[in-house]
């Protein structure tokens, strides 16, 4: 997954050099966006550099460089090109586990950190769309956050492995007001309960996966569906026989799911299948993935 993103990275940044590149003028700042410029030397390397500080990448021809770069590259007539973002860098002391935009720009984090744009946010926290910390989020989840899911009305769905959520026990999925604050009606965890994975369908329902075998007050294995308020939608019940990841809902309302399991409904479904609306199994859809569809298990 790290390399991936390295290689997306990689990827970018070369569109943007080969669409956008333009001499860079004697004695002169590259104008654009403040704070990061790339440089293209006579040999193609690339250079990065952050106005006042040293600023490299490990990427096979990225190379550390110091505000000295400026001058060698207006001496030598370098390609040069601000970086867009540059200035991004919140900084999350542990695993980021997921990430959701909302309409307005700002920015959902939940993972495994304590520390967020250099202050205390308990593993979830709102950045600003520049990537500074919104001072006025802080939910205060108690333990790791994996899944986030944004509804209609702006309320935010939370799934992982926490016991509380602003001090008061919510077991594994939680739902919180637009502005962070626990919604006390919203309460359908149970005991043991580890939420992976949230998604939302066209009517509002909220799909919950994971490792649990109760959700509210009821017996239910790895994978329930929520109506609007949090109660168990008791006519979805896939008997799913292991963890699951992962949930998409496709435009058709069909639901495709991954993970440890290897049968639903007793059907062999080797870590990957598909269910219809109603929670049937799709008999057509088999795959068959030959090792468990998740990130880092």
């Amino acid at each position: 997954m790290r390399h991936s993103f390295v290689l997306l990275s990689v990827i970018v940044l070369l569109s943007i050099f080969t669409t956008g590149a333009s001499t860079f003028p004697q004695d002169a700042e590259p104008q654009g966006l403040p704070g990061k410029y790339a440089f293209i030397d006579e040999m193609d390397n690339f250079h990065i550099q952050a106005t006042g500080q040293m600023d490299g990448s490990t990427s096979p021809g990225f190379n550390p460089v110091t505000t000295a770069v400026e001058s060698r590259a207006a001496s030598s007539g370098w390609r040069s090109i601000a970086v867009p973002g540059g200035g991004f860098n919140p900084g999350a002391n542990g695993t980021v586990e997921t990430i959701l935009v909302q309409p307005d720009g700002k920015i959902l984090v939940g993972g495994k950190f304590t520390i967020l744009g250099g202050k205390p946010r308990n593993y979830i926290g709102r950045l600003n769309a520049d990537g500074t910390l919104d001072d006025s989020f802080n939910p205060d989840a108690g333990f790791y956050v994996y899944a986030l899911a944004l509804q209609a009305d702006g309320k935010i769905i939370a799934g992982g492995q926490f016991t509380t959520m602003g001090s008061q026990p919510r077991l594994g999925i939680a739902r919180l007001k637009s502005n962070g604050a626990l919604d006390g009606s919203f309460d359908p965890g149970d005991s043991g309960t580890t939420v992976n994975t949230l998604a939302l369908q066209s009517d509002g329902k909220i799909l919950v996966g994971g490792r649990f075998n109760k959700i509210d007050g009821d017996w239910q294995a790895n994978i329930a569906r929520l109506d609007t308020g949090g109660s168990r939608d008791e006519t979805f019940n896939p008997d799913v026989n292991n963890e699951v990841e992962v949930l998409l809902v496709q435009p058709d309302e069909k639901i495709l799911l991954g993970g440890s399991f290897l049968s639903i409904d007793s059907q062999s479904r080797k870590r990957i299948a598909r269910l219809n609306p109603d929670g049937n199994l799709d008999m057509a859809f088999d795959p068959q993935a030959d090792g468990p569809l998740c990130d880092g298990c």
